[in-house]
């Protein structure tokens, strides 16, 4: 069995939720396909062709016959004029009705040549009878040509028209109209005539290939608008099953496949439309290049999408060959299809639908070995491509026999069970991922009421590490103040600062005069203990809001915030006072010494007018400048300030 968890009695219908999740998918997939089906074939036979009795009256159609039926099959021998393409070969006679042209056994033409089906030709349909009848409709087969519809009276005068042109009795084939809906009469008498005119350089796509159907509007119509509304469900059914598919498979990560998937269903569901008329509604001027155009984009697009959706999803039992090969095969018949006449697209259509349909039954055939024991996937996969392959063959040779497009809806019916597997197959992954999920969650709930204490502690501990990390990577380690990384982070926040709101700005460097003597003479403790002094002394002497920072060695680097010249000598000179005027007292083997010290002092003003671009040049400059006067200070005899004009 597909599936394993499942075990059906009578009991376990009743007890629907305690199934496991392939037994509940399994039910409910039985039931989906129950229902389905039901509507599917309810709805294909709302796709099947009009039900009408055949009339075979050699071209005579009674008029009297719609009193007892509602609609007639215009089929039998049916007078016939017809000129070739070249416009030298012309028959005059019986064309059996339906029969494509090609199939016709012309006469010879009097130059001994054989006549081609290509050209125009025009059947007469006569009425006969005793009454007229109003509200008739005809139903013209799909024909991909050029066509014209006209009502003649008594008097060989045109009282109705309808199709493509008729310029010197010729239709001008470029501008033909394809428009496939029924088309209303005019009231309709004894001794009128029907004149179809079709006109084709095409041999494969030429005649009245079925019969024509003339009938009340009311029966004809009403099973126009039952086809076009059952493809409209079918078209909204399987957009439906491409959202629900693409939604499944984004969650379980094949977001790809379900998309190329979903695409060529898109295409499918356009090829319904076209097929009942539907599209026409939309595009009532599309002209019979473009409607063949629509039909092969419609058919080539699917095939190949479908081919790679399954090697995508299933590459490792699908080689990539046949992918490659269908994707080769269809781009050639895309580039036909925009570059040659319709005759050879057709011409190619005859290799590529049994091709495609070799191709499929071949992919089914590599499934196929690998079902047994194989995923749930697989083995879905394998039924909906089953399903593709059957309707997809119908159609195929239904087209073969006939050549033309099959009335029921065989590929559609095929592609919409495959959608609807898939769909079934995403919710069952997606249900019992969601359960384990579910029950992951649980477990990861109970560790986690468990780890979030130890969480909790381990982070406040990492917490307060990296305040100390922090404050040692921004703090000299001897003095406490800004090391050197630290304060050129806050020169040049001031300096933007200054720059932002035209405040004044002052940096000054402090070098302690004779340093090297004092740790030569007392030794670099004491020395140690002069640098912790002054630092001191600094944050006595300066402002909250002014930044003091350790340049390095003996040196001390001020920031003096909003602060113009005048303000700035004056803090400093406060500084330079507060240094040298009290010995630092240094305690060592019991015995306290004084040692006497004195800085020099060098600043310079940032000046917001003569900025530099960028705020790092400014900052480089401002303390190049505060440097510069230092040194102007030490040489003329230290313990002074000097500032950089």
């Amino acid at each position: 069995m597909f599936f394993k968890g499942y075990q059906p009695n009578k009991r376990q219908h009743h007890q629907f939720r305690w199934l496991s999740p392939a037994g509940q998918s399994f039910i409910f997939l039985r039931h989906f396909m129950l229902i389905l089906t039901a509507v599917l074939l309810v709805a294909g036979m709302g796709l099947s062709p009009s039900r009408a009795e055949d009339n075979s009256d050699a071209g005579e159609i009674n008029l009297d016959h719609f009193e007892r039926t509602s609609a007639l099959k215009l089929s039998g021998q049916i007078p016939f004029v017809f000129q070739s393409l070249e416009g030298s070969h012309y028959y005059t006679g019986p064309m059996t009705v339906p029969l494509n042209w090609k199939d016709m056994v012309w006469p010879i033409a009097p130059d001994g040549k054989v006549i081609t089906a290509a050209g125009i030709g025009r059947y007469d349909y006569y009425f006969t009878g005793t009454g007229v009848q109003s509200g008739m409709v005809l139903d013209l087969p799909r024909i991909y040509a050029a066509r014209h519809v006209a009502i003649l009276d008594q008097d060989n005068r045109t009282v109705f028209q309808y199709g493509s042109p008729l310029i010197a009795g010729k239709i001008k084939v470029n501008q033909a109209r394809a428009d496939h809906r029924p088309i209303i009469l005019p009231d309709l008498h004894p001794g009128y005539r029907l004149q179809i005119t079709l006109a084709s350089h095409n041999t494969q796509l030429s005649g009245l290939k079925m019969a024509p159907v003339l009938g009340k509007s009311k029966a004809i119509l009403a099973d126009y608008l039952s086809q076009l509304l059952t493809a409209v469900v079918f078209v909204v059914a399987m957009i439906f099953l491409v959202i629900i598919n693409i939604i499944f498979w984004r969650v379980t990560g094949q977001l790809k496949s379900a998309v190329v998937l979903g695409v060529g269903v898109i295409f499918v569901s356009v090829r319904l439309l076209n097929m009942t008329g539907g599209i026409f509604v939309l595009f009532p001027d599309m002209t019979v290049q473009a409607d063949v155009m629509l039909g092969w984009l419609t058919y080539l697009i699917p095939t190949v999408a479908v081919i790679y959706f399954i090697c995508t999803r299933h590459g490792d039992v699908i080689g990539k060959w046949q992918n490659i090969v269908s994707l080769v095969v269809t781009a050639i018949g895309v580039v036909a299809l925009l570059a040659l006449p319709i005759e050879y697209i057709e011409s190619y259509g005859a290799f590529y639908r049994p091709f495609s349909a070799g191709l499929l039954l071949l992919i089914i055939t590599l499934l196929a070995r690998k079902v047994v024991g194989s995923s749930l996937d697989l083995k879905v996969t394998l039924m909906g491509m089953a399903c593709m392959a059957i309707t997809s063959g119908g159609a195929a040779v239904y087209y073969q026999v006939y050549q033309s497009d099959p009335p029921f809806a065989f590929t559609i019916l095929g592609l919409l069970l495959m959608m609807a597997s898939q769909v079934w197959l995403a919710s069952y992954n997606f249900a019992l991922s969601y359960r384990q999920n579910k029950k992951l969650t649980i477990d990861l709930k109970q560790l986690n009421q468990g780890l979030e204490a130890k969480i909790q502690d381990r982070t406040k501990e990492l917490s307060e590490k990296n305040k100390m990390l922090e404050k040692t990577a921004t703090t000299d380690v001897l003095t406490g103040l800004k090391n050197r990384r630290a304060f050129e982070d806050s020169l040049r926040l001031e300096i933007s600062r200054s720059r932002r709101l035209k405040t004044p700005l002052q940096v000054a460097v402090i070098d302690l005069d004779h340093f090297k003597l004092i740790n030569d003479t007392w030794g670099h403790l004491a020395g140690d203990a002069v640098l912790v002094d002054v630092a001191a002394r600094l944050n006595k002497a300066l402002r909250d809001i002014d930044v003091i920072g350790r340049w390095g060695g003996e040196e001390f680097i001020v920031i003096l915030t909003n602060a113009n010249v005048a303000q700035g000598k004056m803090a400093l000179e406060r500084v330079r006072q507060l240094i040298s005027r009290t010995p630092i007292s240094y305690v060592e083997d019991g015995e306290q010494l004084d040692i006497p010290v004195s800085a020099s002092i060098g600043f310079a003003t940032f000046d917001t007018m003569r900025r530099s671009p960028s705020v790092t040049e400014d900052a480089r400059q401002l303390i190049k400048g505060a440097d510069e006067a230092l040194y102007k200070a030490k040489e003329s005899g230290r313990n002074k300030i000097v500032y950089a004009t």
